[in-house]
């Protein structure tokens, strides 16, 4: 009985309105004696929740069994956490790409060892893995190698592949360039790793896609020998180089197409009724940069438009990936309330489930009613930083973000990441929206969180590109994804239930609607779920092909490789 009172209850706790129910502490504060008057008594949660926050804790329960991200020892991990590399056996952080090369020559001529090339890590699935050697740019990427260069009527950057992509960024600014709308937004990753898995910025206007301003790749093979790759002197390598997954060897050196500085104007504002009834979507105009993040349970959306301007900039002005304080996406009382879950899944199952569906929920509303500023400027005097609206900064600062500090030891997250077309957007947002009312399913934190980019045309797209190669030029596609928590910890068929909407979901985008996913965050078991021959065609094989030319004795393949059918071992 005291149950079913307290579903009645929290339910109609859930029901106020968003503003009504979400701002005032009264009504969360009888959320709280309510379940802990009902449910008095708890198993641990410490280790379910706290699993993934980067550090080890004996005192709560916390184990190489029990949680693996934190207390495994890894050599090699992910820089979120997600990736564990625990088989590798060697880690060289060579001093001169010579050293690379007499390395990779070596193993060739000598072992069967598996070889995989680490930068940043930003890739969160087992594709950086190896269990034998890794390699890491880490001491031979020196911003002194960067070079400012004219080539065929081009302004070009010449940058070793490990440099990261924030440190270029501010100093191409230095000297009046940029790199433009082609990047991603976080500073962290290196321009090698980001030509691995065919990163990209955000804009339905301009070059998106980072692998399209490349104009010569220099790489390392699986021989220990060099090769210098254009669109001239070879094409096809050039396409499976842009897109290369680690597979084809040590990418060294990358010359980019870059642009004179501009100043972006970073504006946030609320689009209500974004999928209407009929299968329109309310886009607005494009902007130079763009974001939306869709909240389908309240159908309501948050859109960053970043436009170009001759404004000066603010002082101190730049873009932080998810706001000033990680609190505007994990908001204290929807974590309590998670946190109580966790604590009551073995003993009861189904209130935990719901609780966890609750406050999913109560976090989507609050994300999707306010206006999440981005963008920082500080107090000259104080130094202070100050988020606003309408902020005017550098394209190397309003375009790059740095991380929200603490963002990752606030929760452990699932990543969800794919693209599809917009032409077909209508028909697939709206098919989520219906999932969302149908299974009361909620996208916390980020949403459904969509960039743009368009492509390249001419058949030059990259073979594994997330945009499928043969479209026409200038088509636009969504580059899509999603977070959930992931837990740890907890009985499978807890896990199962929990997930079991969000793997449905899943389902549905992968068989209806054909999406690519993201090389870079998909997991196996998510690649599981898609016909991958189905969705690459002749382009699959085309670049293994590539990829056993380059790695004649398949030392670049690891599980993941095989796994999606890219084994250059064959």
């Amino acid at each position: 009985m005291k149950k079913l009172i307290f579903l009645c209850l929290f339910s109609a706790y859930l029901s106020n309105s968003a503003y009504a129910g979400l701002n005032s502490v009264y009504n969360f504060a009888a959320v709280k004696k309510l379940l802990n008057g009902v449910f008095p008594k708890s198993t641990s949660f410490a280790v379910s929740y706290n699993c993934g926050d980067g550090k080890c804790v004996p005192q709560i329960g916390e184990t190489s069994q029990t949680c693996p991200l934190d207390c495994k020892g890894a050599k090699i991990r992910s820089y979120n956490h997600q990736a564990l590399c625990d088989k590798t056996k060697y880690i060289h952080e060579p001093q001169s790409i010579d050293e690379v090369s007499k390395l990779l020559k070596s193993i060739y001529e000598s072992s069967d060892s598996k070889v995989r090339f680490v930068g940043a890590l930003h890739t969160t699935n087992t594709l950086i893995c190896s269990d034998g050697y890794t390699i890491s740019s880490k001491n031979i990427s020196k911003l002194s190698d960067v070079k400012i260069i004219e080539e065929n009527g081009e302004t070009l950057v010449s940058t070793p592949g490990g440099i990261k992509l924030g440190t270029l960024g501010d100093h191409l600014a230095k000297n009046g360039y940029s790199l433009g709308f082609a990047y991603p937004m976080y500073r962290g990753v290196t321009i090698a790793g980001l030509l691995a898995t065919g990163s990209h910025g955000s804009s339905r206007k301009h070059t998106a896609v980072s692998s399209q301003n490349i104009r010569e790749i220099s790489i390392i093979d699986g021989t220990g020998e060099k090769h210098i790759i254009t669109k001239e002197n070879n094409p096809e390598l050039f396409r499976a180089a842009k897109v290369n997954l680690g597979m084809l060897g040590f990418v060294y050196n990358i010359k980019i197409k870059i642009t004179p500085l501009f100043n972006i104007k970073m504006n946030v504002k609320k689009v209500e009724n974004f999928v209407t009834k009929y299968k329109q979507v309310k886009w607005g105009g494009p902007c130079d940069f763009e974001i939306l993040k869709w909240y389908p349970s309240i159908n309501n959306a948050v859109k960053i438009c970043g436009t170009k301007t001759n404004e000066k900039s603010y002082f101190g002005a730049e873009s932080v990936a998810f706001g000033k304080d990680e609190n505007n996406y994990m908001f204290p009382r929807e974590k309590w309330i998670v946190k109580k879950a966790l604590s009551l899944a073995r003993q009861h199952p189904f209130v935990a489930n719901y609780l966890i569906k609750a406050s999913y929920k109560k976090a989507e509303e609050k994300t999707g009613y306010s206006y999440q500023k981005i963008s920082l400027k500080k107090n000259k005097i104080n130094q202070e930083e100050v988020e606003a609206n309408n902020i005017v900064g550098p394209a190397n600062k309003m375009l790059h973000n740095r991380l929200t500090k603490g963002i990752f030891q606030s929760f452990s997250a699932s990543d969800f990441s794919f693209s599809f077309p917009l032409s077909s957007a209508k028909d697939v947002l709206s098919d989520v929206k219906e999932f969302s009312e149908k299974y009361d399913y909620s996208f916390p934190f980020i949403g459904f969180y969509m960039r743009f980019t368009r492509a390249e045309g001419n058949n030059e797209g990259a073979f594994l590109s997330q945009i499928e190669p043969n479209s026409k030029k200038g088509q636009v596609y969504i580059m899509a994804e999603f977070f959930e928590y992931k837990f740890y910890n907890l009985e499978k068929s807890f896990l199962d239930q929990i997930n079991k909407e969000r793997n449905l979901l899943l389902d549905m985008l992968i068989n209806k609607h054909n999406i690519r996913l993201h090389w870079g965050k998909s997991n196996k078991e998510l690649f599981a779920k898609s016909d991958i021959q189905k969705v690459y065609g002749d382009n699959l094989e085309k670049f293994s092909e590539i990829s056993r030319q380059m790695d004649p004795k398949g030392m670049f393949s690891n599980g993941f490789t095989q796994f999606t059918g890219l084994d250059s071992a064959k």
